[in-house]
């Protein structure tokens, strides 16, 4: 039961996170293509996207494990 519920937290976690840790992996991406005036709005969208959509992942293996323990 423990793993199912670190799975279902973490996800719950890069999910609210998602847009700071978008904000940081758009300045690490930043720093190595330099200057990306026109493009830095639908950049840091798409990590911030990528973050929600790992977080939903990991909170659904969560449920779908508590569920099966359960059943």
């Amino acid at each position: 039961m423990q793993s199912q519920i670190n799975f279902l937290g973490l996800g719950l976690i890069i999910i609210l996170f998602s847009s700071f840790l978008g904000a940081i992996s758009m300045n690490v991406y930043s720093d190595i293509a330099g200057n990306l005036t026109t493009e830095y709005t639908p950049i840091l969208e798409g990590f911030i996207s990528s973050y929600r959509l790992i977080g939903f992942l990991l909170s659904c293996v969560g449920l779908i494990e508590i569920f099966k323990k359960k059943g």
